[in-house]
């Protein structure tokens, strides 16, 4: 240095030697300028990967909120699955409660047609004269030759006044007209379809889909003992409607 200083004080000329200090630097400016690109390089390079691991951590709160969320849904249904099954509980209660005082009103209509059905038929019923002919206990004579005669029609033992003879009715039906006073053939032969009907509908609405129009003259092929004619009439018939 101090030859270098020398020399261009003197004026003299610069001289190639005279620089060799500079390639002794270079190697060390080389590292410091490495040394400088890497430090900022690992800079930016340090500032995404905190920037990645803040998202990670957003990431996995968020994940940690979703499965919480999750956790209180499944309890909530839960709870609903529970109340759900009670409100079934206590439908199924509901139709049980229903259905009794259904059929307690069906009784007390009933029995409240078997009443006004029975005062009517006292009321319109002629006396008999001292001398008629006495008629079996069932309401009107029925011979057994008769009855074996309907065995052999309709392929099975036939009971004297069994209602449900009549295509249409069966043993619910015929336990009305039972409490109806309406035991026998004859006597349903006797009466109007309307009022047959009426019986129906007082009883509630599982028989009131019936048409008892056929039935009156059913009931007189039986009294009569017309089996082969009822039989052929009742083939007619789809499930005793015309």
């Amino acid at each position: 240095m101090h030859s270098l200083f020398y020399s261009l004080q003197s004026g003299g000329g610069w001289n190639a030697c005279d620089l060799s200090w500079l390639w002794l630097l270079l190697p060390l400016l080389t590292f410091i300028l490495g040394y400088l690109v890497a430090m900022s390089i690992w800079r930016k390079y340090k500032g995404l990967l905190a920037e990645a691991e803040d998202k990670l951590r957003a990431s996995r709160k968020k994940i940690a909120q979703l499965e919480e969320d999750l956790a209180a849904c499944k309890k909530r249904r839960a709870e609903l699955d529970g109340e759900l099954s009670q409100a079934r509980g206590e439908i199924r209660e509901l139709k049980r409660r229903l259905e009794e005082e259904s059929r307690a009103n069906m009784k007390k209509a009933s029995a409240a047609a078997s009443a006004t059905a029975a005062s009517s038929l006292a009321a319109s019923k002629p006396k008999a004269p001292a001398n008629a002919p006495a008629k079996s206990s069932s309401g009107d004579s029925i011979s057994a030759e008769s009855l074996a005669e309907a065995k052999a029609i309709f392929g099975k033992r036939i009971k004297a006044n069994d209602l449900k003879i009549v295509e249409g009715i069966g043993p619910k039906i015929e336990g009305l007209f039972h409490a109806a006073g309406i035991k026998t053939w004859a006597k349903l032969a006797d009466t109007k379809a309307t009022v047959l009907k009426g019986i129906l509908d007082e009883a509630g609405p599982r028989f009131q889909m019936h048409k008892p129009d056929t039935w009156p003259r059913q009931a007189d092929m039986a009294a009569k003992g017309q089996w082969k004619k009822l039989l052929a009439y009742q083939d007619e018939l789809d499930g005793g409607k015309a």
